[in-house]
């Protein structure tokens, strides 16, 4: 596993990081400016995706996401707390695809958990012993049941009206 630099001593500071990368908001790919060791050369795409996570990663003189390596070119300062993927991808790192989150904000941005067979949407399913879908979301670590109904859609939309209620922009209703 990749460890990934936290701490404040080991993070690079704006003027340093400019001085090293070259950052394209339109693409979100990130460039090396300078000279690393014999094979990379200033121009070269500066990144690789961690095959534990599936976000890229840049390495200086410690690891470090590429998404919040990018939001420090752009915004001058690292972020403070989680960055968000709008479209879900993880190596999709352009500026207009990235915003901040809470935890509970970027949970909201997630597909629904693929399951075979019976109750394939976000927010449903189905109670067996009552022959019935429950519509449930998750508020704060909690489960809160938003009632019961006679279908899976209907079970469904109620957990859209609450996600969008609770969540508005970071919901995602679809799959």
């Amino acid at each position: 596993m990749v460890e990934i630099s936290r701490s404040k001593e080991a993070m690079l500071q704006f003027d340093e990081a400019n001085r090293i990368f070259r950052y394209e908001p339109e693409t979100g790919k990130l460039f090396w400016r300078v000279w690393r060791w014999r094979r990379i050369k200033p121009g070269d795409e500066a990144s690789t995706v961690a095959t534990t996570t599936g976000y890229k990663i840049v390495r200086v003189e410690a690891t470090y996401l590429q998404h919040r390596l990018v939001w420090l070119l752009h915004y001058g300062e690292w972020p403070n707390g989680l960055i968000d993927h709008i479209n879900m991808d993880k190596t999709d790192n352009r500026i207009c695809n990235l915003r901040l989150a809470n935890y509970s904000q970027s949970n909201a941005n997630r597909r629904a958990p693929r399951r075979k067979g019976i109750g394939s949407l976000k927010g449903a399913s189905f109670l067996r012993g009552k022959k019935v879908w429950r519509s449930s979301i998750k508020i704060d670590g909690k489960t809160k049941n938003l009632g019961d109904y006679r279908t899976e859609i209907e079970a469904h939309l109620a957990f859209c009206a609450a996600v969008k209620l609770r969540h508005g922009s970071f919901a995602r209703i679809g799959p």
